[in-house]
């Protein structure tokens, strides 16, 4: 699980992310991101898996506690003072553990943080 501080509240900030923050899509995953008011402050970060993508629950918390180790030891390489919002898609679902780690880096680097 991410620290405190790295966790995004979801029910405040999802739909303005979405409406109003930048997004960057890969084949398996697409983020949404936008900065925060102070830019020192530490990014925050979300995961979104919807039912409809896997819809056991068991096998959907599974493959976000793996995202979330990945984003765990990414987190020195995140840029600070930003919220971002990962939903996965379909394709994503056929990666194996080093392949989404690789998915995650490839769409943060991607990132334009100007």
């Amino acid at each position: 699980m991410l620290p405190r501080h790295h966790r995004l509240p979801l029910r405040f900030f999802r739909h303005q992310l979405q409406k109003s923050g930048r997004s960057i899509s890969t084949l398996d995953l697409t983020l949404y991101y936008g900065s925060r008011e102070s830019p020192e402050s530490p990014s925050r970060l979300a995961i979104i898996i919807s039912k409809k993508l896997i819809p056991s629950a068991v096998k959907r918390n599974l493959f976000r506690r793996q995202l979330q180790h990945h984003l765990h030891s990414l987190l020195p390489t995140i840029p600070v003072g930003y919220d971002f919002l990962i939903l996965p898609k379909p394709s994503s679902l056929h990666l194996n553990f080093d392949q989404q780690r690789e998915s995650l880096e490839k769409l943060f680097s991607k990132i334009n943080t100007d």
